[in-house]
C-alpha cells in the first residue's frame, strides 16, 4: 500500500521544500542501525559537531542535562539502566529526544569496568527528531552505531582546537565499538603518522592494530602495557568501558593532549585518568559545567573541591570554538579534554543530517505520520484546543 501524505513546506528545512518533499514529508522516516551507520562521513561529523558547540557556546541551543536512572531487575547480577537526552537546536529547525534501554553488570577482573548484558542480542536504543515548526515528527533513528559517531567527533572536533598543530602521534586506550570511532576521528582531525594502542586483551589489540592499519594507512601498533601509549603520544585518547584510571598520569609529558570519554555520575562512579592527570592539566575542556553538577561527575568535582585544580582552569567546548575562552596558549601546556556529556543538541543535528541524507539517498522507510500522532479535528469542530 502507497501513502499519501497533505502537503507540507518548511522555512526551517529549505532543502526538503521541493515537490518530492511536499507529496512524502508528512511522513515519518524510520533508519534502522544498518541504514544510518554510513550515513555520515567522520570528517563532516566532526564539523557538525563544532557548529553545535558553537551554537550552544553562543547560548542558542536548548539542552537540559541528560537524565539516567538504573533499578534492580530479576536477574541479581544485573541492573536496568536507562539514558535519557532531549534539548533542541533552532538553527537546524530540531528538537531531539534520545533514549537508550539496557541491563549493565560491573565486573572486576583483570580491569574493573562497567559491562552491558543483551539477553535478546540486541541494542535497544533510539532518538526521534521532532519539527520546532510544526512540533510534528519526522523521524525515528537507531542510534547503536551513531551515538558512538557523535561521541568520537567531538572528541575529534575537541583535539582539532586544542592539539598541538604538529600532532603526528596517537595513543588510544580501547579496541571496542567507542574505540574504533575515536580512531576514525583522530585520523580525521589530525595529520597523524603513527597510532599506538593498548587494551588488556592482546588478542583485541594486535586484531585492531591489523585492521586499522589498513583502514588508516598508518602504523597502528599494539602496546604491551600502558606507559608505552603514553610516552611520545602527541594526543592521548580514552575510549574504554573502564571504571578505573587506565594510566599513571605521572607519565605525561609537556604538549600533550588527554581526551576522556567515561564519566562518574549519580549512576556509576568512573574515571579513565587518575587524580594527578587532573592535577598537571593546564586547562580542562568539558562539554557542559551544567552536567558535571546536574550528573554529579565526581572525577572533576572531587579534585576541584579538593583544590587539587580550580574552576578557573575549567572552560567549555563552546567557549573554546567561539573564542570566548582560550583553548591552548602554549606548546608545552597538558590539555584534558573531558567528553562528559551526551547532550541532545548533538542527535538533533546528527538526526536532522541523517533524515537529509536518507532522502537524498533513498534509505530508510516512511510511515504515515497519523501512526505517531491523536487526531485533533473532532476537538477543534467544536471549539476546542486540547494540551493532548
Amino acid at each position: 500500500m502507497k501513502w499519501t501524505a497533505r502537503p507540507f513546506r518548511s522555512r526551517f528545512l529549505p532543502s526538503l521544500n521541493d515537490a518530492t518533499t511536499e507529496e512524502t514529508y508528512r511522513m515519518v522516516m524510520i533508519i534502522n542501525e544498518e541504514e544510518g551507520k554510513d550515513l555520515l562521513p567522520m570528517g563532516e561529523c566532526i564539523d557538525l559537531m563544532e557548529d553545535v558547540f558553537r551554537e550552544f557556546g553562543r547560548g542558542n541551543g536548548v539542552n537540559p542535562p541528560r537524565l539516567r536512572y538504573s533499578c534492580p531487575t530479576p536477574d541479581p547480577t544485573a541492573n536496568y539502566f536507562a539514558n535519557i537526552h532531549a534539548g533542541a537546536l533552532p538553527k537546524y529547525g530540531v528538537a531531539a529526544v534520545r533514549l537508550n534501554s539496557r541491563l549493565t553488570e560491573e565486573r572486576d577482573d583483570e580491569t574493573r569496568r562497567v559491562e552491558f548484558k543483551h539477553p535478546t542480542g540486541r541494542y535497544w536504543g533510539q532518538f526521534l527528531i521532532y519539527s520546532l515548526e510544526t512540533a510534528e515528527l519526522l523521524g525515528i533513528i537507531v542510534d547503536g552505531t551513531i551515538s558512538p559517531l557523535r561521541v568520537g567527533a567531538t572528541s575529534g572536533a575537541a583535539v582539532r582546537l586544542l592539539a598541538r598543530p604538529d600532532s603526528r602521534v596517537a595513543g588510544l586506550f580501547g579496541t571496542g565499538h567507542q574505540a574504533e570511532l575515536h580512531a576514525r576521528a583522530l585520523a580525521a582531525a589530525l595529520p597523524l603518522q603513527r597510532m599506538k594502542v593498548y587494551s588488556p586483551s592482546r588478542a583485541h589489540r594486535e586484531d585492531f592494530c591489523a585492521r586499522f592499519g589498513d583502514e588508516l594507512r598508518i602504523p597502528v601498533t599494539s602496546a604491551a602495557e600502558p606507559g608505552e601509549v603514553v610516552k611520545g603520544s602527541d594526543v592521548i585518547c580514552c575510549a574504554t568501558s573502564s571504571s578505573g584510571p587506565v594510566f599513571d598520569g605521572r607519565d605525561l609529558e609537556p604538549g600533550q593532549t588527554v581526551v576522556s570519554i567515561v564519566n562518574s555520575d549519580v549512576v556509576f562512579e568512573r574515571h579513565e585518568v587518575d587524580r594527578e592527570t587532573i592535577r598537571r592539566s593546564d586547562l580542562i575542556v568539558v562539554n557542559a559545567r551544567e552536567s558535571l553538577h546536574a550528573n554529579r561527575q565526581k572525577e572533576l568535582l572531587d579534585p576541584i573541591e579538593a583544590g587539587e585544580t580550580s574552576w578557573d582552569k575549567v572552560a567549555e567546548l563552546g567557549e573554546v570554538v567561539n573564542g570566548t575562552a582560550p583553548g591552548r596558549r602554549d606548546p608545552a601546556e597538558i590539555i584534558y579534554y573531558k567528553n562528559n556529556s551526551g547532550m541532545a543538541i548533538q542527535f538533533a543535528a546528527v538526526g536532522k543530517a541523517m533524515l537529509d541524507k536518507a532522502r537524498e539517498t533513498g534509505v530508510g522507510r516512511e510511515l504515515p505520520g497519523e501512526w505517531f500522532s491523536a487526531d485533533l479535528e473532532p476537538w477543534f469542530a467544536r471549539g476546542y484546543s486540547p494540551a493532548s
